[in-house]
């Protein structure tokens, strides 16, 4: 029974510990595979978040290009996290609002052109 409990307890001390901080090879191949330009979200280990788009890398560091402060040199060892912004959610969630009022646009236009046929 002790041996079963310590098993869990284990797994889940494995399983809930934080990830260990990329190391400056793997965010430089990271970067490397998001094109130049891209918009980026950058967290330090001081836990401040910087956007920009990505501009040159090099071996020790990376450009992250503001639109307000300029370019900003970063060292890999700064960095916590990189990832890609992508507006893809909002990009669906705004076709879908013009569909469902091209939609309810449309029944309003049927309901008042209803012809004297129509009984309800």
């Amino acid at each position: 029974m002790r041996s079963a409990v310590s098993l869990v307890l284990l797994f889940f001390f494995v399983t809930s510990s934080s990830p260990a901080a990329p190391d400056s090879r793997s965010l430089a191949t990271q970067l490397t595979n998001i094109r130049p330009g891209a918009r980026i979200e950058v967290r330090l280990k001081s836990n401040q978040k910087l956007r920009g788009a990505r501009g040159a890398i090099s071996t020790d560091s990376f450009t992250l290009v503001e639109a307000r402060a300029g370019d900003r040199r970063i060292a890999f060892a700064d960095v916590l996290s990189v990832k890609k912004i992508s507006h893809t959610k909002r990009n669906v969630l705004i076709v879908v609002a013009v569909g469902v009022v091209a939609v309810v646009v449309a029944g309003l236009v049927i309901w008042e052109h209803r012809g004297p046929y129509v009984k309800l």
